[in-house]
């Protein structure tokens, strides 16, 4: 029976669906996982590792050194080699994660003995053997794909957020704040008073159409050139 900290520590981790709010203690947590026997965590591990991969520099000998019991050491190696896998079927690479394997990879029983067979049985959605039992490819790949769309779906938060950042920093060069407000209600459609239509057909309306000339522009990246 696993108890539900070890759950909320996976959580906090960032497995995809989760927000952490403090922190955890990645390689006891990592360990936690292993040696719970639990295989709703164990086909989680591939997806939690590439989330504290991004998270942490990884140092998985840190995390072998909280096994005691060599059937945990044996079943967090070849968790490990499964999750490398899973990345290479899914094409994916995670830097932090590739320099501490590659760190830690000499101490790994049969690693490129059991690699390709691994790649093999997720390839042909077969269970996947882990220190004696025998895990699930469908859930596997299932955990997997939801944290590849969580990191996505954050990337493109980012990146809006570095658009809008940029955005609102170009137009501060441009633009005086009550310019910018202009602008804004006129994008949304929002009702101006007599003298802010007057003012934005005055000064920011002429501002405008100069932005959209498009020799202005190939002007501008000339001279940026």
């Amino acid at each position: 029976m696993v108890n539900q900290k070890l759950f909320d520590d996976v959580n906090k981790l960032g497995v995809p669906l989760m927000t952490p709010e403090e922190d955890v203690d990645v390689y006891k947590t990592l360990a936690d996982v292993v040696k719970s026997h639990n295989m709703r965590l164990w086909e989680s591990f591939p997806a939690l590792l590439a989330t504290a991969s991004s998270k942490y520099q990884l140092d998985l000998q840190r995390a072998q050194n909280q096994l005691n019991r060599l059937v945990d050491q044996k079943a967090f190696n070849e968790l490990l080699v499964l999750s490398k896998a899973m990345y290479d079927s899914y094409n994916v690479q995670f830097s932090a994660f590739n320099k501490a394997f590659e760190s830690a990879k000499k101490v790994f029983e049969g690693y490129d003995r059991s690699l390709k067979p691994l790649r093999d049985a997720l390839k042909q959605n077969q269970l996947v053997p882990v220190a004696n039992v025998r895990l699930s490819t469908e859930r596997l790949k299932s955990n997997f794909k939801d944290y590849l769309s969580y990191r996505n779906l954050e990337q493109k938060k980012q990146n809006a957020k570095h658009q809008e950042l940029s955005l609102e920093h170009a137009l501060s060069n441009v633009f005086s704040p009550k310019q910018k407000e202009l602008l804004k209600k006129k994008l949304n459609g929002e009702k101006m008073t007599k003298t802010e239509r007057e003012y934005y057909s005055r000064a920011v309306k002429k501002k405008v159409l100069a932005l959209a000339n498009s020799e202005l522009y190939h002007l501008s990246r000339s001279l940026l050139m």
